[in-house]
Order: structure tokens, then C-alpha cells, then sequence
């Protein structure tokens, strides 16, 4: 086999599903680019208060404290950034995951579901990799609680 009958190996490829499944893949689809676009939603919401966060401390702690509303807001800028990049990317996969896929199955593309599954494994991938460290922030914790706890018997 040469190099041009690998490449144009997958060209005459249709996507061969039945009824059944591209029901399923529809819904999903629609589902998911819900989801996504209530997770954008949040985003902006996220994004506002981000702009926000110093006036709402300088608000909300008294002027005396000497830069208290500037730590403070900056934290909380801070916080609303982390939370914001861990909402982005999964709103972002979903959305393509539902778009492609639903274009896949107006077209019978093989190549557009492939890239909208490609998404939707993204999408796992990023939360799978999330709970992992999510997982080893609570075992750590955990061991620390131990180590302190045996410590503090000691004494």
C-alpha cells in the first residue's frame, strides 16, 4: 500500500448509524448545547464579577482595615479567574461536541461526527483529569490530617 491509497483511504467512508442512535446522538446533542450555553451564562456572570470584585470588598470591609479590600478583592479576582477557566474550557468542548454532531447528523458526515466526539472526549478527558486532582488534593489532606493528628497524640 503506498502513500495515496492511505490517504485517500477514508474518503468514501459514510457514517452508517440507524435510527435508533442518531435519535439518542440528536438529544444528547440538544442537551448538551443547553448545558453549554448555561455554563456561558455563568461565565459572563463570572466575568462581571471578576470587574467588581475590588469595589465589593472595599464595600463590604471597613476603610481602617489598611489594605484589607485590596487583598481581599484581589483574592477574590483570583478565585473567580480559577473558576472561571474550569467552567470555560468544559462549556467550550460541550458546545462543539452538540454542534458538530447535530451537523454531522443533518449531513450524514462522518468527519463532523468524528470531530464532535472528539470534543465530547475532550470534554471527559478535562474532567477526568480535574477529578484526579481533585482526588490527590483530598488523599494529601487526608494524610496531612493523619500526620498532624498523630502528632498532636504525641505531645
Amino acid at each position: 500500500m503506498d502513500l495515496e491509497d492511505t490517504l485517500d483511504s477514508n474518503l468514501n467512508e459514510t457514517l452508517s448509524l440507524n435510527s435508533e442512535s442518531k435519535n439518542y446522538l440528536r438529544e444528547s446533542a440538544r442537551w448538551t448545547k443547553f448545558i453549554a450555553i448555561v455554563y456561558f451564562v455563568i461565565l459572563g456572570l463570572i466575568v462581571l464579577m471578576m470587574l467588581f470584585a475590588g469595589s465589593m470588598m472595599s464595600y463590604f470591609l471597613p476603610v481602617s482595615e489598611m489594605g484589607g479590600s485590596a487583598a481581599a478583592g484581589g483574592l477574590m479576582f483570583a478565585y473567580f479567574l480559577f473558576m472561571g477557566i474550569f467552567i470555560f474550557f468544559p462549556a467550550l468542548f460541550m458546545y462543539r461536541f452538540a454542534t458538530k454532531t447535530k451537523l454531522a447528523l443533518e449531513s450524514e458526515s462522518t468527519a463532523l461526527l468524528s470531530e464532535g466526539l472528539k470534543n465530547m472526549k475532550s470534554y471527559w478527558k478535562f474532567m477526568g483529569i480535574l477529578m484526579a486532582i481533585f482526588v490527590g488534593i483530598y488523599a494529601l489532606s487526608f494524610l496531612l490530617l493523619l500526620v498532624t493528628g498523630g502528632a498532636a497524640a504525641f505531645m
